[in-house]
C-alpha cells in the first residue's frame, strides 16, 4: 500500500513538472539509457535511446508548447519496486506560440526500474499533434516541421 501510494505520487509529479516546463527534473528522473516513444509523423515523432537526446526532444517540445498544461486523470500500476508499469490517463491544454489553442488527451505508460524511469510511451491523438505542428509551420515556425530528434543526432556535451 505504500509503495503504491509513493508510486501515485511520483506520477502526479511528473506531470506537476511537466506543466511547470521543468524539463531538466523529467531528465533527472530518468535512467540514461532509457526508451522514449512518441508516435506520429512530425517533428516530435520519435523513438530515442538516450535520456540527453530526449531532454533535447524536451526543449523543443517546450518551445511549441511553452504554456501546456496536464491534467491527471487515472494513475494505475502492476510491480514491484524492482520494476514497475504505471499507466497515467490525462488532458492537455495549451496556447501555442501562434494565438491558438491546442487540447488532446493520452496515456504515458511508464516502465520504472529501481526509481528511475527506463520506458516512457506516449498514446494520443497524432493527427491533432501533426495539424498544430504544421499550423504552427504556416505561422513562422520552421523548427515545427523540422526533422525529429534521433539516436542518429549528437548527444550534447555535458
Amino acid at each position: 500500500m505504500l509503495y503504491r501510494r509513493f508510486v501515485h505520487r511520483k506520477a502526479r509529479w511528473i506531470f506537476d513538472r511537466f506543466s511547470a516546463g521543468d524539463w531538466e527534473a523529467l531528465v533527472d528522473s530518468e535512467a540514461p539509457d532509457l526508451l522514449f516513444e512518441y508516435p506520429g509523423k512530425h517533428t516530435l515523432g520519435t523513438t530515442i535511446h538516450d535520456r540527453d537526446l530526449v531532454g533535447l526532444w524536451y526543449q523543443r517540445f517546450f518551445r511549441f508548447f511553452p504554456d501546456i498544461k496536464f491534467d491527471v486523470k487515472n494513475v494505475l500500476m502492476k510491480g514491484t519496486p524492482l520494476k514497475t508499469t504505471v499507466v497515467v490517463e490525462w488532458a492537455a491544454r495549451a496556447t501555442m506560440p501562434d494565438g491558438e489553442p491546442y487540447d488532446n488527451q493520452g496515456i504515458h505508460i511508464l516502465i520504472i526500474e529501481k526509481a528511475k524511469a527506463t520506458g516512457i510511451r506516449v498514446y494520443l491523438d497524432t493527427q491533432k499533434k501533426a495539424a498544430k505542428l504544421q499550423s504552427l509551420s504556416e505561422h513562422g515556425f520552421p523548427e515545427a516541421t523540422a526533422p525529429p530528434i534521433t539516436d542518429a543526432d549528437p548527444v550534447p556535451a555535458k
